[in-house]
This record gives structure tokens, C-alpha cells and sequence, in this order.
């Protein structure tokens, strides 16, 4: 039965009480309806009404100016009967001032108790508690029941020894609540279930929510068993079993706060269990009364110290199924915000005076809040609570999604590219050793390009895109392009001009290389262009042509050497901001794959050929000119350290991949941050972590990359 039930019963025993004694002390069974009977039965019954059902708790001040009001208005006409039975016109006075004074605290209470002022607002907080004492409905109508009842049964012995008694069962001592109460506590008692057996006594509270106890009795008990703590000096509490943390006069088990126990459900316990001590409960019955519990079954660990608001600390109590990359979920302002473990460590702490305790550390990077309706994390402010409990997300099958770029690894929340022509033209990187997915996944973005509607030129030394892209790729039309361009390289291979820059076979090159853009660029059909920088070759002009007398003519020389894939891609490249650059646009047209990066626009450092650094020089003019034309890049490459920085600076998304060297390592970290590079050197393969304006995140993630050959399936048939 709950409190309200036993309130309500509480108080029709008390009403009959009142009916039975009014039947002996007044010779009736219903209350005198005249001026003597009707003071009596006001007072009990607002007393009773007060106690039992409006305010069995405590006072409010709202509920002490409602019974001050109540006692003036009963108490006023009472006047003339204090002249008329010349009782005390002091006592009256002292009694309707006492009234009047909970009225006047009652008012200044209620109106001052958020106020601004300090001074103000405390004094109102006192009068508060002052009220709780003075204004319960108890004392106020048991002063005017003795006032009523002097005033119009003094004459009657027996009507007074009734009126005494009436207030002392039903009011005073109470005692039809204690028997309730104490039946209830029997009964409990003799229930065949047992519902709770003894762990051990409370050792410490460590705050917030982490409850020490010094484990006295053997007990069978797994993680995330439901207890019950009945603290003597506090409230009685709910928690669950976490782990043993050390031994100190006994084995010490730190359980976790999850409620304070219902009233309905554990009141008895207080007076049969003992106090200060720990109870293992009863999962079934426990389980109906508090359901949130089963929600802590996949705890895996608690907020721990160093939590921030981009990423937390999490202090290691079930460490089965977790990795890299896997997520779990902590609660912040009652939202459950998706994190993504990217390192661990052991740490060791202190407990209870000596003890220390040994365990794993997590650090995990805030996601966000998966939002079904968008399919995409919502960023949530804030962090957790320390000592709040972390769950791990359940393994799931991942099922393939055509517009995911891949997923966090072990579940079906996926990462898809927000916006394509961002990703084109605010350019973009692949970084990662040989043979960890980097082209397949350069595949797939072109891929993605292609089907959007954006033109791509792949510079490609591996001659994987060909095969790759054969369904995009018009085979007979580029063939007879590229007889053109090898044709103009050989065109003038030996020819000197006064005009260094005429010399060679380099300008005729170069415009059979624009030629081609401009021709691909225009046509409404071809949307895959595939060089191979490595097998165009041409000549230029170092210097100016010298004479010189051999064999008694004359001759004129300058120095030509042939054109290198680096010089090879510079043209490509100027030739298309050339092309583009007579409209300006903010959506993607083309897109420059530099495929093997490092061999295609190196870092200066890199070369020792003059020429490679003039021309990587020159490509990264076209990329960072390209923008407003709507031309972006893709670069790939295993060798981060060797690839122009002035280009990779500009890469607004980077997909980084397994990498081992430092500099590498360095330069990812500016994007990615320092945790989740330190995880670089151990990523599976097809795993990368993926940051950029054109991610549908807005921190950087850890996923697992689609497979190839189920993306195209997927892909092309959506397509």
C-alpha cells in the first residue's frame, strides 16, 4: 500500500474515531450543527485535512498563509463570545496576533524568496523554514480548537475529556499511522521471497555517486547487481555493483548511485534492515520498480577526471568488445551524445586511506547526437557528469548505404559526403602508406564526381583508374587524344629559338595538352579524362642559343632536356585554370586527381631539379587560384613529408590512412588533432579518419571505408 492509500485510510479511521466520540461525549452521532458544534468539528477537521492530505510533509508558504487566513476568518466572531463568556480578551488578542504574524511571514516569503537582493531573499528563506514549524495546520487549529473548546464547553466535564481525547488519537500522538506502519513492517517480514541478503557495511562516499563498502559477507553478486544502501545519516539509496578496488579490514566494492528508493517500494526497509549496511537485491523485484536499471546492463565504464568538453576520460570497468574506433554513449542535458574511443592507458588510484587500485583509461572524441530524420550527428554542447555511466554501443551489421563514404566501425551510423561540390572545390587529401585502400577509395570519390556531374582529369602513374572507371571512360576517344599530344612532343624535339621559351617542343605541347582540356571541357558527353604524366614527354629550352665554330663552320646550340612528369602536370594543371578561369563559379566543374602525389607535385626539398620546383611551384598557383573557377584537386599519396605543403595546406578534407612517419604524423595532427594521429600507425586497413567541410560530421571520425566491389553494386545501381 503507498503512502497516499495509507494517508486516505489513516484519515476515515480518524473520522469515525471523531464520530464515536462525539456519540459519547455529546450523546449524538452527528456533530451539532449549532454555533458550539460547528467550531469543534472546523478545527479537527482542517487539522486532519491539513495533516493527512494537503500537507503530511512539510509547510509551504503558500500552505501557511492559506491556514492563517483560514484561523483569522474562524477566529474574528469569536470576539463577541470572549465579552459574552468573559473569557481572556488577552488570550484571544495573543492567539489572532499569532495568526496575523504567520500571515505576515507567509507574504513576505512568497514575494521575496527569488529576489535580487541578498539581504531580501535570505530573509525570506528563513521565514520559510520559520513557517514549516509555526504555520503547520497542526498547531494553528489545535490553538483554536483549544480556544473554541474552553469557549463553549467549559461548563462540561465530559464534553472536554471528549474533546481532548478526539485531538490526542486522531492529531497529537497519531497512533492509528504507527499501527499501519507496523503491520506492514511484519508483514514484510514473513514474505516467503527474500528480497534482500547482506554484502557488507558503508566505508566512504567518494563524490559524486561512487558508494565504498567493505565487503563482511560472501556473496554471489555480477557487475551491474541491483543494491540497496540504508544509510542512517542520509537517504536510503539504489545503486548497482561496479568492481572491487582494493582490501582494507575486508575486500571494498564500489557500487554506482542510481536513485533514491521509492518511498512504496523500500520504506519498511529502514526499520528492519540494519543501518549504515549494504543489501544485495532481488533482480526481479527491483527491476519492476526501478526499469532504468536494466538501461546500466551495457555499462562499460564511468566519466573519469580530465574530461573535457571536446573529448572525455573513461575510467575502464567492463573492457569486453571495446577498441579503437568503437562508440559508446554518455548523457549530457538528457541527450545521449555518441563518443568514439581513439586511445587507452592503465592509471592507478587511490582508495580509502591506503588502498590503490590498478585500471584501463579510455579517451574517447565527442560525435554527437544521431539525428534518424537527418541521418547525421547533431552537435550537443557541454559535457557529462564525472562518474555518470558510459555505455557501449551494441554491435551491429553494418547494411550499405550508397550515399556513405563509410561507417563507424561495428555499428550502422554512417558517414556520408555533405556536400560534393564543397569537396571538390575546396580540395582534398588521401593520405596513407602503400596498400591500405587509398585508391579504392580515391576510386570511389571520383566516382561520386562523376555521377554529380563534375568533370575529373586523373593524373594517374598507376593506371588503375582506367580499369577501375572503364563504364565513365570513353577508351577510343582518349586513345586518339593522346596519339595527338604524343605526336606534339615529338613535334620540334630539337628545334632552338632566340626565345628560350619557344624553343623545344614544349609549346607545341602545350597546346595540344589545352587543346584537349578545352575540347573534354566543352563536350557534353566525355566526363573522365586519364593521363599518365610519366609516358607524355616533350622538350624545353634551358637557355639561349650560343655560336660556336667546329670544323670551320659555324653552329648555334642551346641546351633542351626533356620535359619530367612533374613539368608534365603543370601543364595540365595551368591549362585548366586557363580554361575555367573566363567564368567564375562557386559550384565544382573540374577536378584535378593527383594520384601518387609525391612524384607529381613534391615538396621542394624533395627535388634537386630546378625545373620540378618551378613547376610544382606553378601547380599550386593553378589550385589555389582554381576555387573561384570551380576547380579543386584530390591528392594522394603514401609519402605526406614529400608532397608540397602549399597544395596539402589547402586540402579542407583529409581522409588520413595507416602512416608511420613523423612528418607525416605532424601535418595530420594540424587537422585531425593529436589523438586521433596517434592512432594512425595501428588503423586496419579500409579504416581512415575523415575530417572536412565536406564530411556530414563536424569533428573528426574514425570509419571503416566501403568495400569496393559492394559500393559499386550499390552505388551504380542507385545510379
Amino acid at each position: 500500500m503507498n503512502n497516499q492509500k495509507i494517508r486516505l485510510f489513516s484519515l476515515v479511521i480518524k473520522i469515525l474515531i471523531l464520530i464515536i466520540i462525539n456519540s459519547l461525549a455529546f450523546n449524538r452521532l452527528m456533530p451539532d450543527m449549532s454555533l458550539n458544534g460547528y467550531w469543534l468539528l472546523t478545527c479537527l477537521l482542517n487539522a486532519l485535512l491539513g495533516a493527512e492530505l494537503i500537507t503530511p510533509f512539510f509547510v509551504r508558504p503558500v500552505d501557511a498563509l492559506t491556514y492563517s487566513i483560514t484561523a483569522i476568518i474562524a477566529f474574528l466572531p469569536l470576539h463577541s463570545v470572549t465579552a459574552e463568556k468573559m473569557l481572556s480578551f488577552n488570550a484571544y488578542f495573543v492567539a489572532i496576533w499569532f495568526f496575523i504574524f504567520i500571515l505576515c511571514l507567509s507574504i513576505f516569503s512568497i514575494l521575496f524568496n527569488k529576489s535580487t537582493n541578498l539581504s531580501l531573499a535570505k530573509m525570506a528563506n528563513s521565514f520559510r523554514i520559520t513557517l514549516e514549524y509555526l504555520g503547520s495546520p497542526i498547531l494553528i487549529f489545535t490553538i483554536l480548537l483549544i480556544y473554541t473548546g474552553y469557549a463553549f464547553h467549559k461548563d462540561s466535564s465530559t464534553e472536554i475529556i471528549g474533546i481532548a481525547f478526539a485531538w490526542g488519537l486522531t492529531i497529537a500522538i497519531d497512533p492509528i499511522k504507527n499501527l499501519i506502519s507496523a503491520y506492514n513492517r511484519i508483514l514484510f517480514t514473513f514474505k516467503e521471497k527474500i528480497v534482500a541478503s547482506e554484502i557488507g557495511s558503508i566505508a566512504a562516499y567518494q563524490q559524486p555517486d561512487i558508494i565504498l563498502v567493505r565487503e563482511e559477507v560472501l556473496t554471489s553478486h555480477s557487475f551491474a547487481s541491483p543494491i540497496f544502501i540504508n544509510d542512517s545519516r542520509g537517504e536510503q539509496i539504489i545503486g548497482i555493483t561496479l568492481d572491487h578496488v582494493g582490501r582494507e579490514e575486508g575486500i571494498l566494492l564500489r557500487c554506482l548511485f542510481i536513485s533514491h528508493a521509492k518511498a512504496n517500494t523500500y520504506s519498511l526497509y529502514r526499520g528492519i534492515l540494519q543501518p549504515d549496511k549494504a543489501y544485495l537485491l532481488n533482480d526481479n523485484l527491483v527491476h519492476k520498480d526501478y526499469p532504468i536499471l536494466s538501461s546500466y546492463s551495457d555499462m562499460m565504464g564511468l566519466i573519469g577526471q580530465g574530461s573535457g568538453i571536446d573529448s572525455i576520460q573513461i575510467e575502464i570497468i567492463s573492457d569486453e568488445s571495446i577498441h579503437e574506433g568503437c562508440l559508446v554513449e554518455a548523457n549530457i542535458k538528457d541527450n545521449q551524445v555518441l563518443y568514439q574511443i581513439i586511445d587507452g592507458l592503465t592509471k592507478k588510484e587511490i582508495v580509502e586511506k591506503k588502498n590503490t587500485f590498478g585500471y584501463v583509461s579510455a579517451r574517447a572524441r565527442k560525435i554527437g547526437r544521431w539525428v534518424v530524420e537527418d541521418n547525421k550527428f547533431q552537435h550537443i554542447q557541454w559535457l557529462p557528469k564525472i562518474n555518470s555511466p558510459v555505455r557501449l554501443r551494441q554491435i551491429e551489421d553494418y547494411i550499405p548505404k550508397a550515399n556513405a563514404i563509410g561507417h563507424f566501425p561495428g555499428t550502422n551510423y554512417t558517414v556520408e559526403i555533405e556536400d560534393i561540390n564543397s569537396l571538390v572545390t575546396h580540395n582534398k587529401a588521401i593520405l596513407g602508406i602503400l596498400g591500405v585502400g587509398k585508391s579504392m577509395l580515391s576510386i570511389e570519390l571520383v566516382e561520386r564526381m562523376l555521377t554529380a556531374g563534375i568533370k575529373v582529369i586523373c593524373l594517374d602513374l598507376t593506371n588503375q583508374y582506367e580499369k577501375e572507371l572503364e563504364i565513365y571512360y570513353d577508351k577510343n576517344a582518349a586513345n586518339i587524344s593522346l596519339e595527338k599530344i604524343k605526336a606534339a612532343g615529338e613535334k620540334d624535339r630539337e628545334e632552338i629559338n632566340d626565345n628560350p621559351e619557344d624553343g623545344g617542343s614544349f609549346p607545341a605541347l602545350s597546346q595540344a595538352i589545352f587543346e584537349d582540356i578545352k575540347e573534354f571541357i566543352e563536350s557534353p558527353t566525355l566526363n573522365l579524362k586519364i593521363y599518365n604524366p610519366a609516358r607524355l614527354s616533350g622538350t624545353k629550352q634551358i637557355s639561349e642559343p650560343k655560336s660556336y665554330n667546329a670544323g670551320g663552320k659555324w653552329h648555334r646550340s642551346a641546351g633542351l632536356y626533356s620535359l619530367s612528369p612533374v613539368e608534365i602536370t603543370e601543364i595540365i594543371s595551368n591549362a585548366c585554370l586557363d580554361i575555367l578561369s573566363a567564368e567564375m563559379t562557386d559550384k565544382a566543374r573540374v577536378c584535378l586527381v593527383y594520384e601518387e602525389a609525391h612524384s607529381l607535385i613534391p615538396e621542394w626539398n624533395s627535388v634537386v631539379n630546378e625545373g620540378d620546383k618551378t613547376a610544382t611551384a606553378g601547380t599550386a598557383r593553378a589550385i589555389l587560384q582554381g576555387r573561384k573557377y570551380g576547380l579543386g584537386c584530390l591528392l594522394i599519396t603514401q609519402r605526406t613529408a614529400n608532397v608540397t605543403k602549399t597544395i596539402l595546406n589547402q586540402c579542407n578534407s583529409i581522409f588520413a590512412m595507416r602512416t608511420f612517419d613523423n612528418t607525416g604524423v605532424d601535418f595530420i595532427s594540424n587537422y585531425i588533432g593529436i589523438e586521433y594521429a596517434n592512432i594512425l600507425s595501428s588503423l586496419p586497413e579500409r579504416h581512415a579518419v575523415y575530417f572536412g567541410k565536406s564530411s556530414s560530421c563536424e569533428n573528426p571520425v574514425l570509419i571503416k571505408l566501403n568495400d569496393r566491389e559492394i559500393f559499386k553494386t550499390i552505388f551504380r545501381k542507385q545510379s
